[in-house]
């Protein structure tokens, strides 16, 4: 085969992931009608470039979803808003809550203050810009957990992270997901964000899942926890949401749709 037309085959995948962000081995060779020998052997050649990220069974990008805060928080900002009122109101007075990080959850946070009869909820978070919408208000108890800081979204995720999080009881969980997938259940980017989730899922009384459209079918290199253990997902009604969702059939949990 000639050169060009391997490069060309090459910058199709390329192509292809910046649609998806995520892509499995299986799908990269449905989409460009490529044997998995070939695909796997360009999928080892981009690596070596430097172009993408490969894990187990599929390739994601460099640095898929994660834009420093401020330029994700304006994507889909309005679906984002209400997915966070609507989560809001499953917050009760005497609540021991955590919220994780990412735009959404942010969006929860404020929604969430806006809460004026709210009163004696404790808010444990590793995320620098939710615990300071949090700071000083008298309503809301704020404890972060420690640990080293990624600086494209001000979240705190290390071992002593996790074993901060292990020292805590919380009613319920509000978190955000790179990926949720019938197959592979609740994903994200980095083991050490995957391992947080884990923790925080065993010690919660109820798991909240908020997330637009596009974490739907989205597979991310690190499995956290399954869709078995959420128990209510706050979303929109669209498409690749329902499919999804259609073929969870482990999933067995209540979702509420935010454009209902």
């Amino acid at each position: 085969m000639e050169y060009g037309q391997i490069q060309e085959r090459r910058r199709s995948i390329l192509s292809l992931l910046k649609v998806h962000s995520v892509l499995t081995v299986e799908e990269i060779c449905e989409q460009l009608k490529l044997t998995d020998s070939t695909a796997r052997r360009d999928i080892k050649w981009l690596e070596e470039q430097n172009l993408i990220r490969r894990f187990h069974g599929g390739i994601s990008s460099l640095d898929p979803q994660y834009d420093v805060f401020e330029v994700r928080n304006k994507k889909l900002l309005e679906v984002k808003k209400k997915i966070g009122k609507a989560a809001a109101r499953y917050v009760n007075n005497y609540d021991s809550i955590f919220i994780g990080g990412g735009s959404t959850m942010f969006q929860f946070s404020k929604e969430l203050l806006a809460r004026q009869e709210l009163e004696n909820v404790v808010v444990v978070t590793a995320t620098l810009n939710v615990a300071s919408l949090f700071a000083g208000n008298k309503r809301f108890e704020t404890i972060i957990l420690g640990g080293s800081l990624k600086k494209t979204d001000e979240t705190i995720a290390s071992n002593m992270t996790i074993a901060n999080a292990q020292t805590i009881n919380y009613n319920k969980v509000f978190s955000g997901a790179m990926g949720i997938s019938a197959a592979c259940g609740i994903t994200q980017p980095e083991p050490v964000l995957a391992e947080l989730d884990r923790v925080l899922t065993s010690r919660a009384g109820k798991v909240y899942l908020l997330a637009d459209h596009t974490k739907f079918g989205v597979v991310g290199p690190y499995t956290a926890y399954s869709l078995q253990q959420v128990h209510s997902i706050v979303t929109e009604k669209h498409p690749c949401v329902l499919e999804e969702l259609e073929k969870a059939e482990q999933f067995s949990g209540n979702v509420l749709y935010v454009d209902e």
